[in-house]
């Protein structure tokens, strides 16, 4: 729902979810598999306390891939993104994409370029460089694998950054 619903929907769930689990106790003790979806729920409606609440609970397993196939660190990275602390923001990204790259997952490698260029595109003329590198590597991945909305967002964005 976060992803394709109505935002004010996907808000409200995820609150509902959260505040439940923490009136029962439940959260700091929640399956690690269950809240990373949580927390890209909580980034993609913006959900900044959400996002705070989770990534202490999360932080400790940032070398973890989900079930879901996606990699912890990356969700921690866009939640450090969304509350502003790049430095911790590109610190996660950078873990995610290492341990992507060591077992060779493409789909998560792609997507984890694509974070990182988001967050260096607004930064230093050196960082604009650095944003379309990764651009350059994802657009291809994303095309190869059938990944139209992460494509969409790359082709969008090395668009911007010809402007």
């Amino acid at each position: 729902m976060a992803h394709h619903g109505p935002r004010d929907n996907a808000n409200a769930m995820l609150e509902h979810v959260l505040d439940a689990s923490q009136r029962a106790g439940q959260l700091e003790n929640a399956d690690v598999y269950g809240l990373a979806p949580l927390l890209e729920a909580a980034i993609q409606v913006e959900n900044r306390d959400a996002a705070v609440s989770l990534s202490k609970i999360l932080a400790p397993c940032a070398d973890f891939i989900t079930f879901g196939l996606s990699a912890i660190a990356r969700h921690l990275g866009a939640a450090s993104a969304l509350l502003g602390d790049r430095s911790q923001a590109e610190r996660y990204y950078r873990q995610a994409l290492d341990l992507s790259t060591r077992i060779g997952f493409r789909p998560e490698i792609a997507l984890t370029r694509l974070d990182i260029a988001e967050l260096l595109f607004d930064g230093t003329a050196d960082e604009r460089v650095q944003a379309q590198e990764h651009l350059a590597v994802a657009i291809p991945e994303f095309r190869a694998m059938h990944m139209q909305p992460a494509l969409d967002r790359a082709l969008q964005l090395q668009s911007a950054a010809k402007v």
